[in-house]
């Protein structure tokens, strides 16, 4: 046949489409990678942040602001002022301090889950 690719060869228009693919992902993939970074980014401030500001429950709906008594949230603006009012009580490096620390409450709950999983029942 005269004009075909040889064997195992794609197409003319094979393979110009798949050079388009290829620039569509590159784009796509510059992309992802900045919204990795910036989650990224993210996730290490909020670990720069005291506890008190990072286990603050925020509440963004109105039944769960009715009952906020409860469940002790803040509006994104309230928590928002508790972020400026720490990073206007301090100067640059010392605050950040970087602490992993998991609320005794969350760990305390968490076993409660992983006994009853096991089948045993929570003390």
């Amino acid at each position: 046949m005269a004009g075909a690719p040889p064997r195992g060869q794609p197409s003319a228009g094979r393979q110009a489409r798949v050079a388009r693919q290829n620039g569509s992902l590159a784009k796509s993939d510059k992309a992802g990678n900045i919204l990795f970074a910036l989650a990224l980014l993210a996730c290490v401030w909020f670990f720069s942040v005291p506890p008190e500001i990072r286990r603050t429950k925020i509440c963004t709906t109105d039944p769960a602001l009715a009952v906020r008594v409860r469940t002790e949230c803040v509006t994104p603006g309230e928590w928002a002022t508790l972020v400026r009012r720490h990073y206007s009580s301090c100067r640059g490096l010392e605050c950040v301090h970087f602490d992993f620390t998991v609320d005794p409450a969350t760990l305390e709950f968490n076993a409660k889950v992983v006994e009853y999983l096991r089948g045993h029942e929570p003390q």
